[in-house]
């Protein structure tokens, strides 16, 4: 973080040693034209502010002193690189660091004792403390293990010296995806760490979509967020519910319905077909493939269409190999659950989830029967099955949610 051409971090300094003359000319014993002799004193209510940290690394304290007096002799270049040296930059010259008598780079013990001086430095200044944001710890799951458990380590180490009150006025910010916390070869890697740390997803839906479906959405798609139906829909979708999604044409339903269902199959894996999605129009269908064959791929998962238009080989494949996710229409569903040429309870075995597109209020009366009818026939083919109703305009919204919970044989959860 830069603040102008000093940077933010030397101006936090500089600003702290105006606070420490100021606070050397209230005690009126020093007059303010003594230049020199509130220079002096300056130094001295440093020393004593610095005190703890000093016991424990004087270094801190010894850089800030000449970088005090590289300034003070016009010595622009040797103040700058003191800061930068005390900032953690690499490469300062040699001769910078004489003028503090130091040697080499910080460590990592000199670090945590700094971190200790700067806030003293912050909390002199008159500010509240000091947000620090560790960002992606997830990539740590992709490094070497012994790097990993290290920084697991020292992870732990931080907060624990924070809960402890070595660094007043610090607080930590981790950010990760679900898996780092939860998953294996994250924090759960480490069970001092795990004990330590209480993470709950369950609020954010974006949280509980499955992590390589989460990567694809932000970097494939370029999406910054899910909308709120989307949002909403992860949870009771992922456990299994009934949902009936309501939103206008080009809302977002069908990523509402799709994103978490994508998960599931990624999280609890079935051979073959696991969902179905059912719509009456070819057209809509034919528009949605190519879309939903993109975040199959995402997935690893195949994503396969059939209809009255669809090849008579390319129907046999779908038997022969089923994808995990088929669109099809209700009557070309009817046509393979009364074809002999196909062994149905291979076919529908692990069949989870039912969609169902176009769930408007004629869906909800005439149409609905034949649509009930012919899920009726899948029967016992099915494990178990949660439906999930999509729409733009229910006049009705309770009477469609009723017939989405009847759209499956079996009950949900």
């Amino acid at each position: 973080m830069g603040d102008g051409e000093s940077g933010a971090f030397r101006s936090l300094i500089d600003g702290w040693f105006f606070v420490l003359e100021e606070d050397v000319l209230a005690g009126g014993e020093v007059n303010e034209a003594d230049a020199e002799t509130l220079a002096k004193a300056a130094d001295t209510l440093m020393e004593a502010r610095l005190a703890e940290v000093s016991r424990a690394n004087p270094t801190f304290a010894a850089v800030l002193r000449a970088y005090r007096v590289a300034l003070r002799s016009g010595d622009l270049a040797g103040a700058e690189g003191l800061i930068a040296w005390l900032g953690g930059q690499p490469n300062v010259a040699a001769n910078v660091k004489r003028l503090a008598g130091v040697k080499g780079d910080i460590d990592h013990a000199g670090a945590l004792t700094f971190l200790q001086g700067l806030l003293t430095v912050i909390r002199d200044s008159g500010h509240g403390g000091l947000l620090v944001v560790i960002d992606e710890v997830e990539t740590l799951q992709r490094v070497r293990t012994d790097t990993r458990e290290r920084s697991l380590n020292a992870l732990r180490q931080l907060i624990d010296e924070t809960d402890g009150g070595r660094f007043p006025g610090l607080y930590l910010l981790i950010t990760g995806t679900p898996a780092f916390f939860d998953g294996p070869q994250g924090v759960q890697r480490l069970a001092p760490l795990a004990q330590r740390l209480t993470t709950d997803f369950g609020g954010v839906g974006f949280d509980l979509l499955h992590p390589v479906l989460q990567h694809h959405i932000v970097n494939s798609l370029g999406w910054r967020d899910l909308r709120p139906l989307q949002r909403d829909a992860v949870a009771p979708i992922m456990a299994g519910e009934h949902v009936l999604a309501l939103a206008p044409t080009a809302g977002g339903k069908t990523e509402a319905a799709m994103f978490p269902v994508l998960s599931q199959i990624l999280t609890e894996p079935r051979r073959g077909l696991s969902t179905l999605y059912l719509c009456p129009l070819r057209a809509l269908l034919n528009n949605l493939h190519p879309r939903l064959e993109t975040y199959g791929a995402f997935c690893g998962l195949s994503v396969g269409l059939r209809h009255g238009d669809t090849s008579s080989a390319a129907r046999r494949a779908l038997i022969d190999a089923p994808p995990e996710v088929l669109l099809t229409t209700p009557e070309s569903l009817e046509s393979m659950l009364i074809s002999t040429k196909t062994d149905h309870r291979r076919l529908f075995a692990n069949l989870r989830t039912v969609i169902v597109d176009e769930c408007t209020p004629s869906a909800a009366t005439i149409g609905s029967w034949h649509l009930l009818g012919v899920l009726e026939r899948l029967g016992d083919l099915a494990v178990a099955r949660s439906s999930i109703g999509l729409s733009a305009t229910v006049g009705d919204p309770a009477r469609c949610f009723e017939l989405v919970g009847r759209l499956v044989h079996a009950p949900a959860g």
